[in-house]
């Protein structure tokens, strides 16, 4: 640009770009021109303007060069966007201010100001307005200003003792304010005195509020703040409704009484199963800036209820928590609380828990799991944290037991439980103990904590051992939780270990089952006598040896499977020798043969022959050899071949189905020389057959088939 002077006159223009530099702002461009005459008197500066893009900032300005240093201001704005400036939203603004004063010896202005056919993120705004300013004055105020279906108004002063500022805002669109709230808000009142010593007087009302995932139906609250050296101050608060999730209060009630050093809240909150009463009673600290007091009750009657046995000293302010020891009675629970301090992000705190039902946490899970437990635990813990993190929380066994839930409960037959978590400089150790009639088991773990963004954690890069061996009589509760329609049991050992960093830890161990069963007496589904050994070594499992033994014959089964994520595979091979799969006095299947499943690349790949002895009424020994291929895609599973053969007769197919909402689905597949009569006691055919078939399972399976039989036959008909 250019910079001129001549004859006491000033002229500058040019264009001028900004970078992106600070959070959120864009490169824009500024055109500018400016003419201004330097007197002995006064400063005039005769025209100011500034472009960008469609937006323009006219301005005319004085300043008298004297004590009072008056001023004077007029300047107009029209098409602004403050989105092409930065991280805000489209807006439209176009405005009118006037400004009128002095800068010694105390500034003051006189300022008036319109805003016409303007909008901000979609909304309209609009205004008009004039008032006197100092820095602790307002004077002569008469402002409006609309924002959509939001209206706001302040009429009058404030500042001096006698100054009445009155204020009514009509807020009945707040989404248009924010987008995370919802609701109308009725807002009157007034606000005098001076800013050391205000008096406030305010009524608000409000329908259908949401705000930080809480809703209110209707919220009444009443201020009213008397002025003095200690502000006397009356504040009711009435809410209806107020829902935050699945929890839902009746009525929540606030009351607020006294001064401001000096005063005594009540609480108290309604639903069905909830009827808590709270009082406090202390005063605002201007010294330390901190609330301190007295939990004076703390008590809620209905389903979950407790009580709090003594009263509690309490300061809270910012980064300041301050709660004095005390003890709540919890139903059947008993909690003692030493004093909790939090200062400036170190917190102390210790305390312990006795008689806990493990029945009742059980109950406030959503889908609780079909255990009936008589378990009682207690807990106990003892914690510093501000440099470094030290200190324990153990949790131990009082009494009772688990059992999963049936016509005969199958109990764990628990001795001991204990879990313990311990850190000394940062070193976090845990130790997990669980005896009992049907398991035994023990384990620790250690790692680092670290703090990070003023929180502590454990990293992913945090160093992670383990270790842990886990003994089982019976299996028999543990299958039950799965599914109770078939009886599955056996004896487990499990050693794991691991080692590595918690975001990549490097796992090793072995496991082995004996006299493994399942049993299905209705169907007459029996295996028995089953052992399995496997070893793992971090994301591969090698399973050396898996049998086990029908009423008769027995199936085996090895192999290897790969979890990495870059290269997950799995090769294995199985036998069945006279294997009675289902054995009763009649029907009866007994099968034998073998083959290969194998899985690489989400390549699914099955081959191998199949034999069924007599058995079933009427069914003849028949031999079936099989292959198939399938692809596991993350949108599509695709069976690529399925092929059965048995004698001359062979069926071939081919499908997918889409892994979405609706699991669509295709089938097409083909039959050729089948004759039942090798099956069975049926007629001898030889059925040709294609078949078609597209739909979907969900919400309601639907589809549509064709197929066409050609030179067929049954019982020598064609």
């Amino acid at each position: 640009g250019k910079l001129g002077y001549k004859n006491n006159i000033v002229s500058l223009e040019g264009r001028l770009s900004a970078d992106p530099g600070r959070a959120g702002l864009r490169q824009t461009d500024f055109q500018f021109e400016a003419r201004a005459e330097i007197g002995e008197r006064r400063v005039l500066i005769e025209r100011l303007i500034a472009r960008s893009g469609a937006a323009q900032l006219r301005a005319s300005a004085t300043l008298d060069r004297d004590e009072r240093l008056g001023f004077s201001l007029d300047g107009s704005l029209s098409r602004f966007d403050a989105s092409r400036f930065g991280d805000f939203a489209q807006s439209d603004v176009n405005a009118r201010l006037q400004a009128r004063g002095n800068l010694r010896p105390e500034w003051r202005a006189a300022v008036s100001y319109e805003l016409d056919r303007s909008q901000f993120a979609g909304v309209p705004l609009a205004g008009r307005g004039k008032f006197e300013l100092s820095p602790t004055h307002l004077q002569s105020a008469d402002v409006a200003l609309d924002y959509g279906a939001n209206k706001l108004k302040l009429t009058g002063s404030f500042g001096n003792r006698d100054d009445t500022l009155s204020f009514t805002l009509d807020a009945k669109r707040l989404d248009q304010l924010d987008k995370t709230l919802s609701g109308n808000v009725q807002a009157s009142g007034t606000l005098g005195g001076t800013i050391k010593q205000p008096a406030i007087k305010a009524d608000l009302k409000g329908r259908a509020i949401a705000v930080a995932g809480v809703a209110v139906d209707t919220a009444q609250v009443q201020l009213q703040v008397d002025r003095a050296d200690d502000p006397v101050i009356r504040a009711q608060a009435r809410l209806q409704r107020v829902k935050r999730g699945e929890r839902t209060l009746d009525s929540v009630a606030v009351d607020v009484d006294g001064t401001l050093g000096n005063h005594a809240l009540q609480l108290a909150a309604t639903a069905p199963d909830v009827e808590l009463t709270g009082r406090f009673g202390g005063g605002w600290d201007k010294a330390r800036r901190v609330w301190s007091g007295t939990i004076v009750q703390f008590d809620n009657k209905g389903e979950y209820a407790f009580e709090m046995k003594r009263a509690a000293a309490l300061e809270l302010g910012p980064n300041h928590l301050i709660i004095g020891a005390t003890e709540v009675d919890f139903s059947q629970t008993e909690i003692k609380l030493g004093e909790t301090r939090y200062e400036d992000g170190a917190l102390q705190t210790q305390g312990s828990v006795s008689g806990v039902r493990a029945a009742r946490v059980l109950a406030l899970m959503k889908k609780p799991p079909q255990i009936e437990s008589t378990l009682v635990l207690g807990a106990r813990w003892e914690i510093r944290t501000n440099d470094t993190v030290d200190g324990f929380i153990e949790l131990t066994r009082s009494s009772g037991d688990i059992a999963i839930a049936g016509e005969e409960p199958l109990a764990l037959g628990l001795n001991e439980l204990r879990v313990t978590l311990r850190s000394v400089a940062n070193e976090l150790t845990a130790e997990t103990v669980l005896r009992g009639a049907q398991i035994n088991a023990q384990g620790s773990a250690q790692t680092r904590l670290a703090k990070r963004d003023g929180k502590w954690g454990v990293p992913g890069t945090a160093p992670h051992v383990l270790t842990s061996n886990v003994k089982m009589q019976s299996m028999r509760p543990i299958a039950a939780l799965a599914i109770r329609s078939v009886t599955a049991d056996g004896e487990l050992k499990l050693v794991l270990n691991a080692n590595g960093t918690v975001a990549k830890p490097q796992l090793s161990g072995n496991v082995e089952a004996r006299n493994l069963g399942i049993e299905q007496a209705a169907n007459g589904v029996l295996f028995k006598d089953g052992l399995l050994r496997a070893t793992f070594s971090d994301d591969l499992l090698n399973l050396t040896e898996f049998t086990i033994k029908g009423a008769q014959g027995e199936f085996n089964a090895n192999g290897r499977v790969s979890m990495r994520k870059d290269s997950r595979s799995a090769d294995l091979q199985w036998t069945a020798r006279k294997l009675a799969v289902v054995k009763r006095p009649a029907p009866q299947l007994t099968v034998s043969g073998g083959g290969k499943l194998g899985y690489k690349n989400n390549i699914v790949s099955l081959e191998g022959r199949l034999g069924a002895d007599p058995g079933l009424a009427g069914l003849r020994q028949t031999d079936l050899q099989f292959e198939s291929r399938a692809e596991i895609g993350e949108r599509r599973v695709l069976i690529e071949r399925l092929i059965a053969r048995s004698g001359a007769a062979q069926l071939r197919a081919s499908a997918t189905l889409d892994r979405d909402e609706r699991l669509g689905f295709s089938l097409d597949g083909s039959l050729s020389r089948f004759d039942a009569s090798r099956f069975g006691d049926f007629a001898q055919s030889d059925i040709n057959a294609r078949l078609q078939a597209r739909g979907n399972l969900r919400p309601e399976w639907r589809a549509a088939v064709s197929y066409e039989l050609d030179r067929s036959q049954f019982a020598g008909v064609p």
